[in-house]
């Protein structure tokens, strides 16, 4: 909160006198702490020198070719690959490993906003499917022992999460379950995660098309 508060403030002073808003610098902070950085004075110094720079030696630095800043970008960019971070990334789950070779690829190519814009899409696309795939309707065993009519009760029990992408099949799950003899579905919902308002619209939908075969409906465990 402090660091955001004093960003707001630099931001603030530098409009004042015709200035660009502050932000933070990843590339700088990262070789910031490569270089042994470990306190707030490497920033206070860094700053300062930048300052110094700016008002006391244009001369001097507008002479420099483009050629050595570029190997001197070169050579920040590879410092701050972390190689062991790189691997684990790659040989972790497929998706990841998706994500993040599809994200270094767009920051080469084309630019880092879009980069990383296009990455925390695929970034969720892959999370949705996920817990899409981690959602299922599970009938279970009545608990006690076996009564007479039994046969006439479905306990379901939904895992996981009942959302826009998986409401339609946990939907036809709990229809298909109905049997011609169940005059009671009993609806556990102690293991659902997530629902959403497409996920209560088809909860209801299922109500009311079982309720119309004349079967009675009792939702159970809404957390």
């Amino acid at each position: 909160d402090r660091e955001l508060v004093g960003q707001g403030l630099a931001s603030v002073a530098a409009g004042a006198f015709g200035g660009m808003p502050a932000t933070g610098a990843i590339a700088r902070t990262a070789v910031n702490v490569r270089s042994g950085a470990r306190t707030r004075v490497a920033a206070i110094v860094h700053s300062l020198v930048l300052l110094a720079v700016v008002y006391l030696a244009t001369g001097p630095v507008s002479v420099i070719p483009l050629s050595a800043l570029a190997g001197v970008l070169m050579v920040t960019s590879f410092r701050m690959i972390s190689a062991s971070t790189i691997r684990k990334i790659l040989r972790s789950t497929r998706s990841d490993a998706m994500t993040f070779a599809l994200t270094a690829i767009i920051t080469v190519c084309f630019d880092l906003i879009e980069a990383v814009q296009i990455g925390v899409l695929v970034a969720a696309f892959f999370a949705l499917r996920s817990v899409a795939r981690r959602s299922s309707v599970v009938r279970e065993p009545l608990p006690g022992p076996p009564q007479p009519g039994d046969e006439e009760i479905a306990l379901l029990r939904l895992d996981g999460a009942m959302f826009f992408g998986v409401a339609e099949r946990i939907s036809s799950a709990i229809i298909d379950a109905d049997h011609p003899r169940t005059s009671v579905v009993v609806i556990r919902m102690s293991q659902l995660g997530m629902l959403d308002a497409t996920g209560a619209n088809t909860l209801a939908q299922i109500c009311t098309e079982l309720e119309g075969r004349g079967i009675t409906v009792i939702i159970k465990g809404v957390r």
